[in-house]
């Protein structure tokens, strides 16, 4: 059982936005009206003192590891504490070193992050985990207009991170649609 818990504040950080785009049923609004990092931390901590979870994965919100963290320390949770890593940000990776002591692995959506996770981080290998991002490329219809597609692809020739095998697919398929493209 899942229960996704999205921080609510005063002016940003609206629930109901995500949702729109992101539907789930199964939530929590983590309401910090301060808008301050201590308003943060009381609110997660009220939240994972309401829910008992299991296991408490943050994305972007180490307020979440801190407040996890003391609650262990004061045996009021046994929750482990995951970090998701979205990027290659230096201050994700200094979360990652402050927090080092209060969590119990970081999962990376690249295989960069995951290797800056174990140099820079400090992390050991067996702590840090891929979890690599995709979707699955849909038919698109053909432009009305026979004007010259112009396709630029920037990025490393590789198929696990970006999936470079989809492109002769897409070429293939912009012929069979009978659509000018220049690569």
């Amino acid at each position: 059982s899942v229960t996704l818990g999205l921080v609510e504040g005063a002016r940003n950080h609206k629930p109901e936005t995500y949702l729109n785009f992101h539907p789930y049923s199964n939530w929590v609004a983590i309401s910090c009206t301060t808008g301050t990092p201590r308003g943060r931390y009381n609110a997660v901590r009220q939240t994972i003192l309401k829910l008992q979870p299991d296991l408490v994965i943050t994305v972007n919100i180490p307020d979440a590891i801190a407040a996890a963290a003391e609650l262990r320390s004061e045996r009021k949770t046994q929750a482990k504490v995951v970090m998701t890593c979205h990027s290659i940000q230096a201050d994700s990776f200094g979360d990652m070193q402050i927090f080092k002591a209060s969590m119990d692995a970081v999962v990376c959506t690249n295989r960069l992050a995951c290797r800056l996770a174990e140099v820079y981080s400090g992390w050991p290998y067996k702590q840090v985990f891929y979890a690599g991002y995709g979707t699955e490329v849909k038919h698109f219809e053909a432009r009305s207009k026979k004007k010259v597609l112009t396709l630029a692809y920037v990025g490393r020739l590789e198929q696990n991170q970006k999936r470079i095998y989809d492109m002769p697919k897409i070429l293939d398929q912009l012929v069979l649609e009978n659509i000018p493209f220049q690569l």
